[in-house]
């Protein structure tokens, strides 16, 4: 892969923009929303305030969620929150519509308060023939963004949909999970090794995610940047990182490094923690 040098984004830098004002986030325990805290460090924003279902309730509750934003009165909502994804068949749970069409309301109410609502898609959008396309998981993330192109949203809102998300800490995506509790076995544990996924880093998804909020960046952001490659090929790297052997030897390593988001870019992004994790 050819080695890009550009100058690093780091997220909260002053562009010449005003900091943020008061911002809600949901999800901030979760794989995305943990990341964001910890990487944003707050300190484009003003103030932040999580979403706490103990005192809050329960996000899917439309007085739940009008009650805050008119007590809370945030400028930007990061919603992040999603039916829990620890089980192994959380794809095909129905609790995916469900959130889905609470994910569009959300939306229609912060429209109608004029706050900004910000929110991610996912890779599996587009890939509607394959069983992991059509899963429930999928047909919810593309009902949003379906609602959010008929509803005229796209010019109110930010939908974010990047590659395949990965972190060997947090051990994401699943292979990843999988590959580290047998490592011995690894051709057995990672199903179709063979195939061909974009992936890029979870601090490059929240670097993007910053400069979104920061620019007031609205519709569609295809968060491109990542690596083109095999599912071998992106274990063997993990092996690499974590210091140990090749779980697929026979593999012939091909890695392609995909063209940044041309938006994002032009405003200093560029996916520096994917093209260091795979840097060879």
């Amino acid at each position: 892969m050819k080695q890009r040098r550009f100058k690093k984004f780091d997220v909260g830098n002053d562009h010449g923009n005003p900091r943020i004002g008061r911002v809600l986030v949901t999800g901030s325990t979760g794989f995305i929303g943990s990341n964001f805290l910890r990487l944003s460090k707050l300190n484009l924003l003003n103030e932040t305030v999580l979403w706490d279902k103990s005192t809050m309730g329960s996000i899917l509750q439309r007085e739940n969620r009008v009650q805050q934003l008119r007590q809370i009165r945030p400028e930007v909502v990061i919603h992040l929150a999603w039916s829990t994804t620890r089980h192994q068949k959380y794809e095909e749970n129905d609790a995916n519509g469900i959130w889905a069409l609470a994910t569009i309301e959300f939306a229609l109410e912060c429209r109608k308060e004029d706050i900004r609502f910000i929110t991610l898609g996912s890779a599996v959008e587009d890939i509607p023939l394959a069983a992991e396309g059509n899963s429930r998981y999928a047909q919810a993330k593309n009902m949003i963004r379906n609602e959010f192109e008929s509803l005229s949203l796209l010019k109110d809102v930010s939908y974010i949909k990047p590659n395949y998300i990965f972190s060997i800490p947090d051990e994401r995506p699943r292979l990843v999970r999988d590959f580290l509790n047998v490592r011995n076995k690894a051709e057995n544990a990672i199903k179709n090794p063979e195939r061909i996924v974009r992936f890029i880093h979870i601090d490059d998804v929240v670097s993007g995610l910053m400069l979104t909020i920061e620019q007031d960046i609205r519709g569609v952001i295809e968060l491109g940047g990542g690596v083109e490659t095999s599912v071998s090929s992106f274990v063997n790297v993990v092996c690499r990182n974590l210091g140990i052997e090749n779980a697929f030897p026979m593999a012939i390593l091909n890695i392609e490094s995909l063209a940044p988001n041309e938006q994002l870019s032009n405003l200093g992004w560029h996916s520096s923690a994917t093209d260091d994790f795979f840097l060879v």
